[in-house]
């Protein structure tokens, strides 16, 4: 393209730009929209799930195994605690 084609289509494109205000607004808007989509609103989502993943994987909790209503101690305490002690993920067993 010569320089002369170039400087007919810049001045056509500025004259449109200046002529047609609301649809450039509407443009860049919609550009607007689809930036903020594709960045920000995935990057948010993406940590919201590492979050929920890490939190899931290093839930702390602590069981509290007590009698019967009508019983004062638990019978048989030893083999409460090696059953206990042998689930998944148990990393103590306080008496």
């Amino acid at each position: 393209m010569s320089l002369h084609g170039f400087r007919t289509a810049a001045f056509l494109a500025f004259k449109d730009i200046i002529r047609n205000k609301r649809t450039i607004l509407m443009v860049l808007v919609s550009l607007a929209f689809c930036f903020v989509n594709l960045f920000f609103i995935s990057s948010v989502i993406k940590g919201f799930s590492k979050t929920f993943a890490d939190d899931v994987i290093k839930v702390y909790g602590h069981i509290i195994v007590t009698p019967k209503e009508d019983e004062p101690f638990l019978d048989n305490s030893a083999k409460i605690e090696k059953r206990i002690d042998e689930l998944n993920g148990v990393s103590s067993v306080l008496l």
